[in-house]
């Protein structure tokens, strides 16, 4: 005996499927927590860069600027 409890699913076109004769369409959505974790790596990410450039500047005096030594 066949029962008809569990719809089959198939395929209709990219993104969408049909169960029991309605279409769905199937979208992906990130979770909140997911893009505050995003923006959270992107910042560290940028302070790092941020901090590195500002420690690889040269540190001019200003007796040097006023009077240079060749």
């Amino acid at each position: 005996m066949e029962t008809d409890a569990t719809p089959a699913i198939t395929a209709v076109a990219p993104g969408s499927v049909t169960a029991g004769g309605r279409p769905y369409t199937l979208t992906a959505v990130p979770e909140p927590g997911t893009l505050l974790l995003g923006a959270i790596a992107a910042a560290c990410g940028g302070g790092g860069m941020w901090w590195r450039r500002k420690r690889k500047q040269p540190v001019v005096a200003q007796d040097a600027e006023a009077n240079p030594t060749l």
